[in-house]
């Protein structure tokens, strides 16, 4: 919700064009504007959290933070996706991070594997925590003021 009402769509559009992949990128260049604008709409509704979070934070905060910000909703976006879409399987080009004292292992066409330093519900809460610490972050640096309504 506070991202459409903040987003200009023709700006997050050329956002978008700008930061996707050059495979992509060549990809579009074989469409007309009509046919451009409906993939753009179709990004601008359907895109990933981590670009949604990239457009916004730009120039918001310190890079670091940002960075390691931008890194954790990417790794969440796969994990979630990779555990409630692929029952288990991981689709996209595999990889490792550790997170909360615990290594998930990311494999091509495998199911992901995490080698766990505590219990998975832990890793969960932990999870829930680093992502309100995240847009907690960003919410504080956006004027998002009469877009969200506070209870009477």
């Amino acid at each position: 919700m506070i991202f459409d009402n903040l987003v200009n769509k023709d700006e997050f559009g050329k956002f978008v064009n700008k930061t996707t992949r050059e495979d992509e990128k060549s990809f579009l260049k074989n469409f007309d504007e009509t046919q451009k604008n409906i993939i753009i709409s179709k990004l601008f509704n359907d895109n990933y959290l981590h670009k949604k979070y990239r457009f916004l934070s730009k120039d918001k905060y310190d890079s670091n933070i940002r960075k390691d910000d931008l890194d954790f909703i990417k790794f969440i976006s796969d994990y979630r996706n990779c555990l409630l879409h692929n029952n288990g399987i991981f689709n996209k080009n595999g990889y490792e991070k550790e997170y909360f004292g615990s290594k998930f292992i990311f494999t091509k066409g495998r199911e992901l594997v995490i080698n766990e330093n505590g219990n998975s519900f832990l890793i969960n809460w932990n999870i829930c925590f680093k992502m309100k610490e995240i847009f907690t972050r960003l919410i504080s640096n956006l004027n998002h003021n009469g877009l969200i309504e506070y209870p009477a």
